[in-house]
């Protein structure tokens, strides 16, 4: 059993190894479920998820030919643009298949930590920021999961010496890093946990239909009173580098709140989005001359985020379009059709998640929380691409192992 237990481990390392080809950045556990899926495509059998999955995901697929082609975007870009969900919906099948053939959950709880540990080992290989603040860039989310998923993946075997231990690091060390939104996931997720795990099932049915609407906005309210607590005490630890002042300085200092200064790349996407709703700019779409850099940075200028604007040289180089949102970078890539699959996808995972709360440990409202964040406020590349299939995949597998253990028991 102990070899079986490293065996699985070593499988989810191996799986999160990433590799740079001609379609763009990908991990081998992408690759090996492209092509088992590819020459076993008719012989499985697929849930009304996924296959709604593998419609909608070849549609914006479709779709992102067409902008290539109307957009007149490169050979390589193009390429990349054809894969990368295709790549996704296969992993997440593939994964989804897998874990069901492991069936003993502990042995799915081990890969799943393989996948972590094989992933922070890519992040220290391949990261250009982890050196300089490794908490903020890799380490602390990655520990975090780790302890989550040994210490809280049970709810009834809640520890609570590890929880205040826990706690008490994750706040003091991302405060003294600077990992603002690491520190604001984390403590949504308890105060988002401690509220529904004591609600009773008559609300949770009542906000089941509305789900996708309520934890985005639940989160973005915790963030944003997350800003304020942060801004009056963060003094009190933090040693951040003559960078990282400044930055905090331009960020909080606007009309509008932190969150635009933070991530003004919303406004550089909604002027994107709104120029070609329909097909968007293609894959990869470059800002040239810094368009709608300029565009997002006279709306922070007119909200006192800057005194005055970046000189013009500063716009020459040829960048994407930015984005920094899953959602945003796949819409500027794809039009509207690209939000649908979003709206598709975020509704299939909070409603499992709202269905099984009420059994859910901590471990998951975190990657609820992480994942509401990730779809707002970070950028879609091979690393969330990968981290998200293999996350569904063990939603998936946790709601049938509770399915099993505790509402067929119930029932009976």
């Amino acid at each position: 059993m102990k070899r079986n237990k490293f065996f699985i481990f070593f499988i989810g390392f191996l799986l999160s190894q990433r590799y740079g080809y001609f379609i763009g950045q990908v991990y081998l556990g992408e690759l090996l479920s492209f092509f088992y899926l590819l020459f076993n495509f008719n012989k499985l059998i697929y849930s009304d998820f996924e296959k709604k999955l593998i419609k909608i995901s070849l549609i914006v697929t479709l779709v992102q030919l067409t902008s290539n082609f109307y957009n007149n975007a490169n050979l390589i870009d193009s390429v990349k643009g054809f894969f990368h969900l295709i790549v996704f919906f296969s992993a997440i099948i593939c994964m989804n298949k897998y874990l069901k053939y492991l069936k003993d959950f502990e042995l799915i709880k081990i890969l799943y930590i393989g996948t972590i540990a094989g992933g922070l080992f890519v992040e220290t290989q391949y990261s250009i920021y982890i050196a300089d603040n490794p908490w903020k860039w890799g380490v602390g989310s990655s520990l975090i999961n780790l302890i989550m998923i040994i210490y809280f993946l049970e709810k009834k075997n809640f520890s609570k010496v590890a929880f205040f231990t826990l706690s008490l690091g994750v706040i003091f060390l991302s405060i003294k890093y600077n990992a603002r939104s690491l520190l604001a996931i984390y403590l949504a997720s308890i105060i988002f946990y401690f509220i529904f795990s004591s609600w009773k099932n008559i609300f949770l049915e009542k906000i089941k239909n509305y789900a996708i609407i309520f934890i985005p906005v639940f989160y973005i309210l915790i963030l944003s009173l997350g800003a304020v607590v942060y801004d009056g005490y963060s003094n009190l630890f933090l040693s951040p580098s003559l960078a990282e002042v400044k930055k905090n300085e331009m960020q909080n200092q606007g009309d509008l709140g932190v969150i635009v200064g933070a991530r003004g790349e919303f406004i550089a996407s909604y002027y994107a989005f709104v120029d070609r709703p329909w097909l968007g700019h293609g894959s990869y779409a470059k800002d040239i001359g810094g368009f709608y850099q300029k565009k997002r940075d006279y709306v922070l200028l007119k909200y006192n985020y800057f005194r005055k604007l970046p000189r013009e040289s500063e716009y020459q180089a040829t960048t994407m379009i930015p984005g920094h949102s899953m959602l945003m970078d796949n819409v500027i890539r794809s039009g509207v059709i690209a939000l649908f699959f979003w709206v598709f996808l975020t509704n299939y995972i909070m409603k499992n998640f709202i269905d099984y709360s009420k059994y859910f440990s901590l471990f998951f409202y975190y990657q609820i929380i992480n994942y509401t964040h990730q779809l707002f406020f970070s950028p879609w590349g091979g690393g969330s691409r990968w981290g998200l299939a293999v996350l569904i995949a063990l939603l998936i597998a946790s709601c049938a192992e509770l399915e099993k253990k505790y509402i067929q028991k119930n029932n009976l």
